[in-house]
């Protein structure tokens, strides 16, 4: 899936906002989603909420993308380094 300009937001105190929300039947992974994803949880320290917040999705969401794209493999290492 693309991204759209009005996918990439400025917002108050936050540098982006992505919407991942757009509903689409069952699309493959996608390698720039990915990389947004991995960017939102370092960038907001893997705060979940705040990470699906800034994504424009809900946290159960969140987590199954996680699942989707074997990042839910040593979260509790990366948030503590």
């Amino acid at each position: 899936m693309p991204l759209r300009q009005h996918d990439v937001q400025q917002t108050q105190g936050r540098p982006f906002r992505i919407d991942l929300s757009t509903p689409t039947a069952k699309s493959p992974p996608s390698p720039m989603e990915r990389e947004l994803i991995v960017f939102a949880l370092r960038h907001y320290g893997y705060r979940m909420s705040r990470v699906a917040r800034a994504l424009g999705i809900g946290r159960s969401t969140l987590y199954r993308k996680l699942r989707e794209y074997g990042l839910d493999e040593g979260l509790e290492s990366d948030a503590a380094a």
